[in-house]
């Protein structure tokens, strides 16, 4: 189970790792859809959105089950 946890994680981390070091992301100048945001609800999308698709597919293969 922890190893699931894990592996749901890691988008986010690996994400979040080039986010916290410093790196130049490119920044929307104009407001366009999201604004100044634009650049962080792509990282955000871009680490929720693995996490959602291996939680799908591990529910899938029967390695989540339900809580009860």
């Amino acid at each position: 189970m922890l190893t699931i946890i894990f592996t749901l994680a890691i988008p986010a981390t690996v994400i979040g790792t080039f986010y916290g070091m410093n790196v130049n992301l490119p920044v929307v100048d104009d407001a366009g859809f999201l604004g100044p945001f634009t650049t962080f609800v792509i990282i955000i999308l871009a680490s929720a959105i693995p996490a959602a698709i291996m939680f799908a597919y591990f529910k899938k293969l029967g390695w989540i089950s339900s809580w009860d």
